[in-house]
């Protein structure tokens, strides 16, 4: 949705998960993850979307907002669209940022499953 809204907007999709997870999903610093948003911010003075919420990022982007659209869903539904979402995206072998994938095995016995978190 926010891709669809940026898209509309004329204005950069910031995508918090492919500024975090790098290759084979080592995770970017706080630190580092901030500075890079904050430099995809100053290259964007016309507007941005971003999509994702990390909470440590937070009040970094929300001082730089005029309007934030928060979508909380009830955790069933959510839940429910995470694993259906994990699942296609495990059996299709889709590739999401810098490379990764989600697989069977990281997505369903770990404790670095999104499922778990």
């Amino acid at each position: 949705m926010a891709k669809a809204i940026a898209r509309k907007l004329g204005v950069p999709h910031i995508e918090l998960n492919a500024i975090r997870h790098g290759p084979n999903w080592v995770e970017r610093s706080h630190e580092e993850t901030a500075r890079i948003v904050e430099q995809r911010l100053d290259e964007s003075p016309d507007g941005w979307v971003i999509d994702g919420d990390y909470r440590r990022i937070r009040p970094l982007i929300l001082a730089r907002a005029d309007t934030a659209i928060v979508i909380q869903l009830p955790f069933r539904q959510m839940y429910w669209r995470i694993f259906k979402r994990t699942i296609r995206r495990s059996w299709n072998r889709e590739v999401l940022w810098n490379g990764n994938r989600d697989s069977w095995r990281l997505s369903f016995p770990s404790r670095e499953s999104i499922l778990v978190e």
